[in-house]
């Protein structure tokens, strides 16, 4: 009976202190899963806003193809960065489309105390340092070609992307997007026949 007495009961200290480094393990696995998560949400979302504003300018174009081959849409500007234009000053219907398609790249600038407590402005709407352009027309072929293009900041780096907006250099893209390997690019051909 004495020695039923001396039987261990219950955890012992080093078998708590174990546990809670197994646990202490696994909730910091846990945090850095849900960095990822949230990383690649945020890619997904601006590659999903990048590709609206892509397909919105190829309607333009293609709802508007008498300008569009008269290069009322090809001006060698770069758009979204400094969208100065309004849309009422716009005098032709290219014009316009230029202009709200570049106030669409800048996206909104929000200032409310809760979003943006330095007063300086919250730029919502739009992915990371946007900029947009409209390549010059290409006549090879059946029909006139153009491209439009997106480019803009990621969170995360990636492959090096070596396309060139409008002759931009690949230094000049080093200093808007933070380097090339943040830097992403989706485009869309717009073809118009005849």
């Amino acid at each position: 009976m004495f020695v039923r007495l001396l039987q261990q009961r219950g955890f012992t200290l080093i078998e708590v202190l174990v546990t809670f480094l197994i646990i202490a393990v696994g909730l910091l696995g846990l945090a850095a899963l849900q960095q990822q998560t949230t990383l690649a949400q945020l890619e997904s979302y601006q590659a999903a806003q990048a590709l609206n504003l892509v397909e919105d300018m190829s309607s333009r174009i293609r709802l508007n193809p008498s300008a569009a081959i008269n290069d009322a849409y090809t001006p060698g500007a770069t758009y979204g960065q400094d969208s100065l234009c309004t849309v009422s000053d716009a005098n032709t219907q290219a014009a316009n489309d230029l202009c709200a398609w570049g106030q669409s790249i800048a996206g909104s600038t929000v200032r409310t105390a809760d979003d943006d407590p330095d007063g300086a402005g919250v730029n919502v709407g739009a992915p990371i340092n946007a900029a947009g352009c409209i390549s010059a027309k290409d006549t090879s072929g059946d029909g006139v070609k153009f491209i439009v293009a997106l480019q803009w900041q990621g969170v995360t780096k990636s492959a090096e992307v070596t396309f060139t907006c409008n002759g931009q250099t690949q230094t000049a893209a080093d200093a808007l997007f933070g380097g090339e390997g943040y830097r992403r690019v989706l485009f869309r051909e717009v073809v118009l026949r005849g």
